[in-house]
């Protein structure tokens, strides 16, 4: 390898260094096995960037997968606490009636003349603010001919 190096000699003089128009350097260009050891290094090169630059971008896309599926289990948790503090399929607890079956061994009487049934009785109704009480209470009284007295719930069972 010492053959290959070349001495270069100047043929201006030391004084005059800046000055290096029309001098010559030879220089040698690789041989095959150096080209194609440095080919092969670009190549490895360029493979192992581009695998990384593919395992970079594959860990991004599953850590924002990973953000998507937090944030809809997040949202998921949130609409189940909603729905399980709904009761009856999303009714309010005001239009709920429940109500539960019996069997009776002996058939009930049943009523289809309200108004000859309770002639002559005391009636009760009993419901909730705003449900018709007082108008079917005075539509009863008015048919049967008896008088309507209305009691407030917040009083005892003795003003009843």
């Amino acid at each position: 390898m010492a053959s290959d190096l070349i001495e270069v000699k100047s043929p201006t003089s030391p004084t005059n260094a800046k000055s290096t128009t029309g001098v010559w350097v030879e220089l040698h260009l690789p041989d095959g096995n150096t080209l194609l050891r440095y080919c092969a290094w670009g190549v490895g090169r360029l493979f192992f960037s581009a695998s990384l630059f593919t395992v970079s971008i594959t860990r991004n896309g599953l850590k924002m997968g990973i953000w998507l599926c937090d944030g809809i289990e997040s949202g998921a948790k949130k609409l189940l606490k909603v729905y399980d503090a709904l009761p009856y399929a999303g009714v309010p607890m005001t239009q709920v009636i429940e109500a539960s079956a019996v069997a009776v061994d002996e058939p009930l009487e049943i009523i289809t003349d309200i108004i000859s049934a309770i002639e002559g009785k005391q009636v009760m109704i009993i419901g909730e603010m705003g449900t018709g009480k007082s108008t079917l209470a005075q539509y009863l009284a008015y048919t049967v001919g008896g008088r309507v007295r209305v009691y407030e719930c917040e009083g005892t069972p003795t003003d009843w």
